[in-house]
C-alpha cells in the first residue's frame, strides 16, 4: 500500500464531519487540551486537528482548519489546544466533530467532542488507518455511449462526511480509521449518486469497494426530442415553442435572481448573443425561483423589482436582450431532500445553478454546455456550423 502525502491547509468552507466517539469534552475559557498518542502510546507530536479531510487527484492528503485557520498542530508532548472558540465553531457548525491524522497520515482517528461535558482536557491514541479503493462506474451511462468523468466520493459516519476523494482516472481513494462508513459516491450531472455501507477493520490489506451508478433523467434526454416549454408562468419577450425554434441552435439557461454565480455569468450570457445570434443561436434564460412563498417570484413585475439594482449594479445597467421564461410550479418533489423546481427546471432535470442546455437544429437535447471559456464557446460555434 502506498500512503499519500499528507498536507495541511486552511479552507474557507470546510466540508463537513462526523465521527465515531472517542471521549467527551467541553469548552471551557481556555479551550479543549487534546493529547495525542500513537498507536504504540508514544507522544504524537505534529499530529493534526481539523474538521474534514480530502484525497485529491495528486493522491494527496489535505486536512483542512476550523473557520479558515491552520489545522491544529500537536506540540512535541502530543498535545493539540483547541481554542475555545473553535471548539464552538466545531460543535455549532460541525456537530462537534474533528479528524486527528498523525502527521505522516499514517494513523487517525475521528474525535467527537459534546458540549455538554466540562472536561477541559481529554486523551486519545491514533489508530492505524486502511486504505479503501472505491471504483465507481455506471453501466447505464455506459449503455447511452456517454462517458461518466470524474467522480467523487464521501464517507460519512453517522450523518456527517468527514472524508472526501476526489478521483480523475481510477477509482477514489481514502484512508480510513476502522469505524462504521456509509459511503457515497457521484460524478458529473449525468448519473444521480449511489451509496453503499462499510464496515472497516484494524488490518493491513487495502479494501475495494464498487459502486454502480445509475444514469439521470437528464443523460436519458441526450439525443432525444427536447422537452417542450411548458406550463412557463410569464414570458420576458414575445413567446416561443421549441418547435418554432426548429432550423435554430437553442440554449437554455437555467438561473435564478437569487443565485449568485448566476448573476456573475449573465454578462457573459450577453456577449454571447452578441456573437452568435446572427449565426442561429437562440438564448433563452428559465428563471426557477426556489424562494417560492410569500417573497416568492412568480410575476415579471416580482422579477423586474428583484432585478433592478443587479442590473445596474452588476450587469451595467443592460437588460436582457433574449427572452426570459418565468418557470410555473412543478409538483412538489417525491424526493424530500430534493429541491422544489419548476415545471421546466425539473423536466431538464436540473439541480445546480447555473447550468445550461444546448438543443441542436432538429430541437434533439446535446447536454450541459458551459459558456465562459474560450473552448466551451467554440463548442457552441461547432455545433452551430453542424
Amino acid at each position: 500500500m502506498r500512503l499519500p502525502p499528507c498536507l495541511a491547509i486552511a479552507c474557507l468552507l470546510p466540508i463537513g464531519l462526523s465521527f465515531a466517539a472517542d471521549e467527551t469534552a467541553a469548552p471551557s475559557p481556555s479551550g479543549l487540551t487534546v493529547t495525542v498518542v500513537d498507536s504504540a502510546g508514544s507522544p504524537a507530536a505534529g499530529a493534526k486537528l481539523g474538521p474534514s479531510a480530502a484525497w485529491n487527484r495528486s493522491d494527496e492528503v489535505v486536512l483542512f482548519g476550523i473557520a479558515s485557520r491552520e489545522p491544529l498542530v500537536a506540540d512535541e508532548q502530543g498535545q493539540i489546544v483547541i481554542p475555545a472558540a473553535e471548539f464552538a465553531t466545531l460543535v455549532d457548525s460541525r456537530d462537534g466533530t474533528a479528524i486527528v491524522l498523525s502527521g505522516d497520515c499514517k494513523e487517525g482517528l475521528l474525535l467527537v467532542l459534546p458540549p455538554d461535558s466540562t472536561a477541559e482536557a481529554i486523551g486519545v491514541q491514533l489508530k492505524p488507518l486502511r486504505q479503501v479503493e472505491v471504483t465507481v462506474t455506471s453501466q447505464e451511462l455506459a449503455s447511452l455511449n456517454q462517458e461518466l468523468g470524474a467522480t467523487m466520493c464521501y464517507a460519512f459516519a453517522g450523518d456527517a462526511r468527514p472524508f472526501l476523494s476526489i478521483a480523475g482516472e481510477g477509482p477514489n481513494k481514502l484512508m480510513l480509521p476502522p469505524g462504521e462508513y456509509r459511503l457515497q459516491a457521484y460524478g458529473s450531472k449525468l448519473v444521480e449518486k449511489q451509496e453503499a455501507e462499510l464496515t472497516v477493520t484494524p488490518g493491513d490489506a487495502d479494501l475495494e469497494v464498487t459502486i454502480d451508478l445509475p444514469a439521470s433523467k437528464l443523460a436519458q434526454l441526450i439525443g432525444k426530442p427536447a422537452p417542450p416549454l411548458e406550463q412557463v408562468a410569464a414570458w420576458k419577450g414575445e413567446p416561443i415553442t421549441l418547435d418554432e425554434l426548429q432550423g435554430k441552435v437553442v440554449l437554455l439557461d437555467f438561473w435564478g435572481y437569487w443565485c449568485g454565480p448566476c448573476i456573475d455569468a449573465m454578462p457573459s450570457l450577453f456577449e454571447l448573443h452578441d456573437e452568435l445570434a446572427d449565426q442561429g443561436l437562440v438564448i433563452i434564460a428559465v428563471h426557477d425561483d426556489l424562494t417560492a412563498g410569500e417573497n416568492g417570484v412568480d410575476t415579471l413585475a416580482k422579477l423586474d423589482e428583484k432585478l433592478a439594482p443587479i442590473v445596474q449594479q452588476e450587469w451595467a445597467g443592460r437588460d436582457f436582450p433574449f427572452r426570459v421564461a418565468l418557470d410555473g410550479d412543478a409538483p412538489p418533489t417525491s424526493d424530500a431532500t430534493g429541491p422544489d423546481r419548476g415545471v421546466i427546471t425539473a423536466e431538464y432535470d436540473i439541480r445546480a445553478w447555473p447550468t445550461a442546455i444546448a438543443i441542436d437544429r432538429q430541437g434533439r437535447v446535446v447536454g450541459s454546455m458551459g459558456y465562459h471559456t474560450e473552448e466551451q464557446r467554440q463548442a457552441i460555434r461547432d455545433l452551430l456550423a453542424e
